[in-house]
């Protein structure tokens, strides 16, 4: 068990859960899939009773969700800044106008 734990103490050890009930006995599955198929119509039933569903390429993403949800935040926030230093630069503007004003008058 040490080597598991990488040879460190634990304060809280794993507990392993069985994940299957007692009822179920799990030969007839195993004879199941060890039995080669001996016709088509055997080798039919034996596809469409595979437990194990075949991958579809449709269901593979190749972009990473997490990468694209920073890559959207970074956006968002590149488009906030832009928008905040046109608010500053109109501001700056405006007073630079004011002041203008006050000089001529003085």
């Amino acid at each position: 068990m040490h080597e598991v734990l990488g040879a460190r103490p634990s304060v809280d050890p794993p507990v392993l859960v069985a994940s299957c009930s007692v009822d179920v006995d799990p030969a007839p599955i195993l004879t199941e899939r060890s039995s080669p198929a001996s016709s088509s119509s055997s080798s039919s039933s034996a596809v469409s009773r595979s437990p194990l569903p075949s991958p579809s390429p449709a269901k593979k993403r190749k972009t990473n969700p997490i990468l694209d949800f920073l890559t959207e935040e970074s956006n968002m926030e590149q488009r906030r800044h832009e928008e905040s230093e046109a608010e500053n630069k109109a501001n700056t503007r405006q007073l630079l106008s004011l002041l203008e004003r006050i000089v001529e008058k003085l």
